[in-house]
């Protein structure tokens, strides 16, 4: 057995004492709909008013709305400040700025950061890992070997050697876990020269009792568990890979100087790594909005349409087909009847209703955050919903730091695996696309700070940005040209095109003009003074056709 297995078996016992991975199964299944699960009856009906579904991309989308750009900058060093490596400091601050914008979207980070807010949400902690993915082939003309990749780790996946601390770069080591091919790992284990009695070790299994997610535990193919440890040692990041008995890959340098993992708890908890789920608290009330729905539908089912009483001695069989005529003997007068239904109890709905909107307000996301109160106008529901994100804006501070944290790493990635010469494209300010030189391992001794430019999301900036445009152009503060340069590129197409057009236009007005001048200028008094006394549009189309006469 690995020492890291035995770290692992430890870390699994901390999760089970403490309850984790059973917390994550029960909140993954209530935001996913399964919120019955376990329960047997035939007859109770099933509903599902899936409140904590839409309390939690709520809030998601909430956290997210606004724009976050990262701006890096040199660590004792502004510009104008005397420095033998001014230049280098100032290309380095620049450089690594636009290639974060570039980054974002080459590695997909949005949807990174929506799913670890979504975990976060659900198991209380939301964790990415970022690693250099060397099959990965990049360029055309200048081709360059491996590439920055990021991926979700679920919270049941992580192991630190002290789990009562939040702070990853604190930690002596980390392990992560996960299940991979076990023909996969033979081949890897070979290509590390491990030997054939020990590749002959690696077996495949079906121990998934430890996932946490119910999908998780469905593989297809041959697979066992893996361990990914990374551990510091004199500021630099190390990691190996093993499974229960055999070492794939030895101890061996990243060159990173940073974990590359980046934990954001949704709540914090006092001396844990693993945070607080705002699930967690809403399964009693969800439980309690079901099963109250539950015996009120079944209720209404068993009452709220009439039975029917016959006497038996009189009709043999009754049928409930529509038109069937029923024989008896004798006088029909009480031989058929219905009996009389049940009132349905209108206060449990109401109570349901009350639940479901108390949960939704200790929640913070009651009707004023979520749009759906009425205000008088536009600015008093953006008062109100601002006063209703204040419930949120702790999330948002952690998850802004988690995303300063991924910023560090990704420059960390940079100074350390860019060491051969690239072309990467960057934006400027206009945001035109340029391509550059870039060599990461020049700025490897720079050290950087990051800080997050934070502001309105891009379509309610884009929305007032177009507003504005429009009410200075409505007042003449600007001309037609001045507002197409001003708008946002994706709000009219072939935006550049029509504005050249509009340039050309204005110049062969100008033209126009001077010679216009020229011509008044050129007639003699009495007509000069005869003209002037036009309207302007008057005056134009005059001299217009006296010119083209």
């Amino acid at each position: 057995m690995t020492k890291a297995w035995k770290r692992y078996q430890e870390g699994l016992n901390f999760m089970r004492t403490d309850g984790l991975i059973d917390r994550v199964q029960q909140n993954e299944r209530f935001i996913a709909g399964d919120q019955w699960y376990g329960i047997k009856s035939r007859d109770l009906p099933k509903p599902v008013l899936n409140i904590i579904k839409r309390i939690v991309n709520f809030k998601v989308s909430s956290v997210m709305s606004e724009e976050v750009k990262m701006n890096f900058s040199v660590q004792g060093y502004s510009a104008g400040v005397d420095s033998e490596n001014a230049e280098k400091y100032e290309e380095a601050a620049d450089l690594f700025t636009r290639y974060s914008d570039a980054t974002w979207e080459n590695i997909k980070q949005t949807p990174l950061s929506e799913q670890i807010l979504k975990d976060a949400a659900t198991s209380g902690a939301g964790i990415i890992h970022y690693f250099w993915d060397n099959t990965i082939k990049t360029g055309n003309d200048v081709k360059a070997i491996g590439e920055l990749v990021g991926e979700i780790i679920d919270c049941v996946n992580y192991f630190p050697s002290n789990p009562n601390d939040n702070r990853i770069q604190s930690q002596p080591s980390i392990i992560i876990s996960y299940r991979e091919l076990v023909s996969k790992l033979k081949e890897e284990a070979s290509n590390n020269e491990v030997s054939k009695e020990l590749i002959d070790l690696i077996q495949g299994d079906k121990d998934t009792n430890d996932e946490a997610f119910e999908k998780a535990k469905d593989e297809l193919g041959d697979k066992t568990t893996v361990l990914l440890e990374y551990s510091k040692r004199d500021g630099e990041v190390f990691y190996s890979k093993s499974t229960q008995n055999v070492e794939i890959v030895p101890e061996t340098s990243t060159g990173l100087s940073l974990y590359p993992l980046v934990l954001m708890n949704w709540e914090t908890r006092k001396r844990s790594c693993y945070g607080v789920a705002e699930v967690t608290e809403l399964i009693p009330n969800q439980t309690f909005i079901n099963k109250t729905l539950a015996m009120w539908m079944l209720s209404a089912q068993r009452t709220a349409f009439p039975k029917a009483i016959y006497d038996k001695t009189r009709i043999k069989s009754i049928s409930n087909a529509i038109g069937h005529a029923i024989g008896v003997h004798g006088d029909i007068s009480n031989v058929f009847k219905y009996a009389e239904t049940g009132s349905t109890n209108y206060d449990v709905f109401k109570l349901i209703e009350f639940v479901m909107d108390s949960t939704k307000e200790v929640s913070g996301a009651n009707e004023n955050a979520m749009g759906e109160a009425k205000a008088d106008n536009q600015g008093a529901l953006m008062l109100q919903q601002q006063a209703s994100a204040v419930p949120i804006e702790s999330i948002k501070r952690r998850y802004f730091q988690a995303l300063e944290d991924i910023g560090l790493i990704w420059a960390d990635f940079w100074k350390a695996k860019y060491n051969t010469e690239r072309l990467i494209n960057v934006s400027d300010e206009d945001g035109n696309q340029e391509t550059l030189w870039f060599l990461g391992e020049d700025y490897k001794d720079v050290k950087l700070n990051l800080k997050l430019d934070i502001g309105p999301s891009t379509h309610w900036s884009e929305a007032v940005t177009v507003n504005m445009i429009g009410n200075w152009l409505q007042t003449g503060m600007i001309d037609l040209t001045e507002a197409l340069e001003m708008l946002p590129n994706n709000v009219i197409p072939n935006k550049q095109r029509l504005i050249e057009k509009r340039k050309q236009a204005d110049i062969e007005k100008q033209v126009l003009y001077k010679c216009m001048t020229e011509f008044v200028d050129s007639l003699p008094p009495e007509e000069k003074e005869e003209i002037e006394k036009l309207k302007p549009d008057e005056m134009e189309q005059k001299i217009l056709s006296m010119m083209s006469n």
